[in-house]
């Protein structure tokens, strides 16, 4: 492949620089940033508003933000408010909102719920499904076995590091992931 195709190649969107994106299962010790306001969580790690000489356009920040926070239903009346103040599913939401802003070809969710009420577990759920059917890949590690029934096409479970067994489809049942995990 010339040289010119391969770079080509790697900037597209669906290529290799779209990569791959983590979301810590305990957010508020390794994702999120506290005294930040929703938009500064929301936009952490791209490059959005950034213009030449490194100056932010803070209102095309804000707007991006306010996209998000309308798609995900993140309840919180201005996204120049902390996150801090926000429940814990609202800030997941961010969160996810932080990584689907970069556009990655894969994300890595580890323990997407946990800590949130009901009703954020099932919009978190629709932002997931809504991902996957737009081609993103997601890989979920968790211990919840609902959530494993709910969002896997295919649960692989492990037991002290070792690979005990595959489940896809109908296979997937809370009663067949504990027989592997026992």
């Amino acid at each position: 492949m010339p040289a010119r195709q391969g770079l080509q190649a790697s900037l597209s969107p669906r290529g290799p620089a779209r990569g791959r994106r983590f979301l810590p299962g305990e957010r508020k010790t390794e994702a999120i940033f506290a005294h930040a306001s929703v938009t500064e969580n929301i936009v952490a790690g791209g490059a959005i508003g950034v213009v030449g000489g490194g100056f932010v356009r803070r209102n095309e920040r804000h707007a991006v933000a306010d996209r998000w926070r309308n798609q995900l239903d993140i309840k919180v009346p201005s996204v120049r408010r902390s996150i801090r103040t926000l429940s814990g599913g609202n800030q997941q939401k961010c969160l996810l909102a932080r990584l689907l802003t970069l556009n990655p070809a894969l994300l890595v969710l580890e323990h997407p719920t946990f800590g949130v009420d009901l009703g954020a577990r099932v919009e978190i759920y629709s932002t997931i499904y809504r991902a996957t059917r737009d081609g993103l890949a997601v890989l979920v590690v968790s211990d919840d076995l609902d959530e494993l029934q709910v969002l896997a096409d295919r649960v692989v479970v492990f037991r002290n590091g070792a690979i005990q067994g595959a489940l896809s489809g109908d296979d997937i049942s809370s009663n067949r992931i504990l027989e592997l995990a026992l």
